[in-house]
């Protein structure tokens, strides 16, 4: 088993990882692969990029129809690497930004107390 890496080496990967992300998601934008070929790289990257490095990748969706990417060192709280996506246009956006508009469906769903 290789070493642990230093705080700065995995700084380096995750800066790497997301750039690498980030291209992916502007070559699906563009037309290059399609959804499926995105989640297969995606996935690619989670088993042998992140995870060779004891890295974290995870994906969620927003309620706006965006996807979120998030890079975690175990034991960390914050990501070192995250972002927001819109995979129809290709556009970025940081994770919670503020200008989304409120979920009114999930809202009408919670019972006044």
């Amino acid at each position: 088993m290789p070493p642990p890496l230093s705080s700065e080496q995995l700084a380096i990967i995750c800066r790497e990882i997301d750039e690498e992300i980030r291209d992916l998601v502007a070559a699906q934008a563009a037309g290059h692969i399609n959804e499926a070929a995105f989640v297969e790289a995606l996935l690619r990257f989670e088993t042998h990029r992140a995870a060779t490095h004891a890295l974290i990748l995870s994906a969620s969706h927003t309620f706006d129809d965006w996807t979120v990417i998030s890079l975690r060192i175990p034991g960390q709280a914050e990501p070192c690497a995250s972002f927001e996506f819109h995979a129809a246009s290709g556009r970025f956006r940081h994770v919670g930004t503020p200008c989304r508009h409120a979920d009114t469906a999930f809202s009408e769903q919670i019972p006044e107390t």
